[in-house]
């Protein structure tokens, strides 16, 4: 995601999101949805929000 809040500071992050469809009645309609963001891997707990996906960073 990238932007400019309103107070003008500008703002890229990567978050993950599932959707979860299922077709009812002939059409798709979203059943469940989640969004996070990538989980620090030293056991801290916390939300990375700084990464950027590889393809971003070359």
């Amino acid at each position: 995601m990238t932007g400019i809040k309103t107070d003008g500071t500008k703002v890229d992050s990567w978050s993950r999101r599932t959707i979860v469809l299922r077709r009812i009645a002939g059409s798709w309609k979203i059943i469940h949805e989640h969004a996070s963001f990538p989980m620090a891997m030293d056991g801290s707990g916390r939300a990375v929000t700084d990464l950027l996906p590889q393809f971003r960073n070359a």
